[in-house]
């Protein structure tokens, strides 16, 4: 689902190549400790290392083939927006799942290896090393492809809030996820006019890049239930946190809403030829042709929104925000 409150300066694909092959790595890493282990029990081996080393050398030669083929793949796909303000292609979910099966085969070979020749030491050791590495790498791994589903089912017109909300509080989601998920669960209350709900869900980003976005949308969500002075706080967390610059067209239009408002038409033009965006997103097209309309400037209003603008609000989904338009353009907004 795009963010309409943070579009991107930039495209890219999903996870780099060192992590994939690190996974992979990994993977190929506990085969061969289990190919290993049964080769110094059988007596063909006097060290696990004889098969763990090669093989999870190969492992990552293959995960940087597989990660170049899925980047081609991932070139093709829909970008959608990451916590920290990047449009990203998302990678595919078998780049994670095929490690992730291999190592979970090769734990349990550990596993039954290690109750029949538990006296070795090493195997033990083994086991444990890569049982925490695999655990500590897949875990942000898994919830991403999962997230990433859960975005590209919603950017569908398809309900993905029970996927999100479980990304958005689950224990194994890292914070980076949760704070994605959540942001995207807010984004959809918002668009269906619950401000309660999605203030909750804003409310819950508290620290990092994705809290500049959460400030934003929060600002907006106290604009649409009238506490002005709330709004005028969230703005302002939103312009000094890390993320500012690039939500400083969103907040431009939130805060062009908000004088509306607040203070009527003549006060939202003078902070309109102020301000002047040079990309002026959905929100802010939206707010100042409503302006116009509250100022009797009907025509430039209408030539502004035939001009894309209701097409660009329409499909931020916030039109609801600015009723005024919705009577004088019709059920497009």
């Amino acid at each position: 689902m795009t963010d309409p409150f943070a579009p991107p300066e930039d495209v890219r694909t999903g996870a780099g190549a060192s992590g994939v092959a690190a996974g992979w790595m990994l993977a190929f890493g506990a085969l061969g400790s289990a190919v290993g282990s049964v080769l110094v029990i059988t007596g063909v081996a006097g060290h696990i290392a004889v098969a763990a080393l090669p093989l999870a050398a190969l492992g990552a030669v293959a995960g940087l083939v597989a990660h170049q083929v899925e980047h081609a793949r991932a070139l093709t796909r829909t970008p959608v927006v990451d916590a920290r303000g990047r449009s990203v292609q998302p990678l595919g979910t078998w780049l994670v799942a095929v490690p992730l099966l291999i190592g979970a085969v090769s734990l349990l070979a550990l596993v039954v290896v290690g109750s029949v020749y538990s006296q070795s030491r090493g195997i033990g050791a083994g086991f444990l090393l890569l049982s925490v590495g695999l655990a500590a790498l897949f875990r942000p791994l898994y919830a991403t492809s999962r997230l990433r589903g859960a975005i590209e089912t919603a950017s569908r017109g398809e309900r993905a809030e029970a996927e999100l909300t479980t990304l958005a509080t689950a224990w194994w989601s890292p914070k980076s996820v949760r704070g994605q998920a959540s942001l995207n669960l807010g984004l959809l209350a918002l668009r269906n006019g619950d401000f309660d709900r999605a203030a909750q869900w804003y409310a819950m980003v508290q620290s990092g890049r994705a809290a500049g976005f959460a400030a934003t949308g929060l600002a907006l969500v106290f604009v649409g239930l009238e506490r002005f002075e709330e709004a005028e706080g969230a703005l302002r967390d939103a312009a000094t946190s890390a993320a500012g610059r690039h939500v400083q067209g969103e907040l431009d239009g939130v805060r062009l809403l908000l004088v509306l408002r607040r203070d009527g038409s003549a006060d939202a033009l003078d902070l309109a030829g102020r301000l002047h965006p040079p990309a002026p997103g959905a929100l802010y097209t939206g707010a100042l042709a409503a302006a116009l309309m509250a100022a009797g400037r009907e025509v430039e209003a209408m030539a502004m929104m035939e001009d894309g603008g209701t097409d660009a609000l329409q499909a931020s989904g916030l039109g609801h925000l600015l009723p005024e338009l919705a009577g004088a353009i019709g059920s497009r907004v």
